[in-house]
């Protein structure tokens, strides 16, 4: 074993090289440690388990939440990092770039303190999966102890560790965990190291160049590696994400960056994977950390408020709902004031009123862009990390109140303003947003204020009697 470490430490191939491959024993050794892994879940999940607040992995959230607010720094560190990439995942679906801090610390790879394989813990015993979530969750896992093999044997002295992880093809899943199927996202993770220091760079791309047109991130991951002499690529989604190169540190100074311009390469000219004009890559890279930078006064503003509920959170999962509910409010509250935010991140409906409210704001009307926005909330249907979207909408009795599914909803006119509402018409209650117009139980028990177009007139005609009255004063 001695001899064969040194062997690995002094490894300089200057090849782009396949994990797996390459080293087979550390491939072996961290499918053996995913093996036990796995294996004590399944133990664990013989024996009843009472929740008792005061005694929670401090890998969750919630741990996070409930030890940051007695002042531990690194637990406030951990919050604020999920609160950012909840909001950057969030805002952002393609053309965005990230990095965190990691360090390399008795053989683990270590996030804020926290291991970052147990924090897969959460995910198996938290997150409700199925099939595809469950081996790509468990893939992710093995990578996480891959890259602590390739630390330990000075692999990652020479060479970067790069996955790819592509949206998967299964319309249910992409359904109920609320990936973002109008780009098909892929992310990008570059994992660089510097003694016991390392970095964890994420970009991502779009695996379409258009919305209507057909993925093409594998083909382009594929075309990439072959262009680096790797032959032996996935040809499906899933296989992708266990599929982890190793790329010479020399060929990529500048990191992630470098990568995801040779992807827009394999891709035939596009930009983070879209039809777009290309910009300059360390040019937008340094754009890129000046827009996380902007996030943070959102971000402290959601930490703040998840570390007054804390004390309220019964489960790990209530406060990793709570976070997407409460990001998601700042994120539509940011669209709104930020045209240069996509809309249609938050849905069909959401995005509608969210539009309506830039008309407002556009025209001074406040208080009406106030009443789109909170109907933007009310509908709004986004995602960062992929959960189970149906542990937070719950059962829905068919009202229209922003929390069923939209799949029976359609877009109507409203009969007193003529004003466009996205809803349900066999809801037991319906209500214009512009006119405040309302149905109840198929009866109209409010006809509204006759929306804009009345107003618009009222107020003509109020300027008309005002210009009347100053004329007569002046004669």
């Amino acid at each position: 074993m001695v001899a064969q470490a040194e062997t690995l430490h002094t490894v300089h191939d200057p090849s782009w090289m396949v994990a797996a491959a390459e080293y087979p024993e550390l491939w072996e050794a961290a499918s053996e440690h995913t093996r036990h892994f796995l294996g004590s879940l399944s133990v664990a999940e013989q024996v009843e388990v009472v929740y008792a607040p005061e005694h929670v992995s401090d890998t969750t959230l919630l741990a996070g939440l409930q030890t940051a607010r007695f002042g531990d720094a690194d637990s406030l560190a951990m919050v604020r990092t999920n609160v950012l990439t909840d909001v950057s995942e969030r805002l952002y679906k393609v053309a965005h770039q990230t990095k965190v801090d990691l360090q390399f610390a008795g053989g683990k790879l270590i996030q804020n303190n926290r291991a970052l394989t147990e924090i897969h813990r959460n995910t198996f015993q938290n997150m409700r999966l199925n099939p595809t979530m469950k081996l790509r969750t468990e893939r992710e896992l093995r990578n996480a102890y891959l890259f602590e093999q390739l630390h330990d044997k000075g692999v990652l002295q020479t060479h970067s560790a790069l996955v790819f992880s592509c949206a998967p093809d299964d319309a249910e899943t992409i359904r109920d965990y609320g990936f973002y199927a109008d780009t098909a996202s892929c992310s990008i993770q570059l994992l660089q190291a510097d003694g016991h220091n390392a970095t964890l760079e994420t970009a991502m791309v779009a695996g379409k160049k258009t919305g209507n047109s057909p993925r093409h991130d594998v083909q382009a991951i594929r075309d990439l590696a072959n262009g680096q002499g790797i032959e032996s690529i996935p040809t499906n989604e899933e296989d992708m994400l266990q599929f982890v190169m190793l790329v010479p540190n020399h060929e990529i100074p500048g990191g992630i960056t470098d990568i995801v311009r040779k992807y827009d390469q394999a891709s035939g000219g596009t930009f983070y994977g879209q039809n777009v004009p290309a910009q300059d890559y360390a040019e937008y890279a340094r754009f890129c950390d000046n827009r996380n930078d902007q996030f943070m006064p959102m971000v402290e503003s959601i930490t703040a408020q998840l570390l007054e509920e804390a004390s309220g959170f019964k489960t790990p999962i209530d406060a990793i709902l709570r976070l997407d509910e409460l990001s998601e409010r700042f994120c539509v509250d940011r669209t709104v004031r930020d045209n240069s935010l996509d809309s249609a991140i938050f849905g069909v409906e959401a995005a509608y009123h969210i539009q309506i409210a830039r008309e407002f704001i556009a025209r001074g009307e406040y208080d009406k862009a106030n009443d789109a926005t909170i109907h933007a909330k009310q509908t709004a249907n986004s995602g960062s990390c992929p959960i189970f979207k149906e542990a937070s909408l719950g059962n829905s009795d068919g009202d229209s109140d922003g929390t069923a599914e939209s799949g029976s909803k359609k877009w109507m006119s409203c009969p007193f303003c003529q004003a466009k509402v996205f809803g349900d018409p066999c809801a037991k209650k319906l209500s214009c947003w512009d006119c405040k117009a309302a149905v109840a139980n198929g009866k109209v028990v409010s006809e509204g204020d006759g929306g804009r177009s009345k107003r618009r007139e009222l107020q003509k005609v109020e300027s008309k009697h005002k210009m009347h009255a100053e004329y007569a004063l002046a004669e």
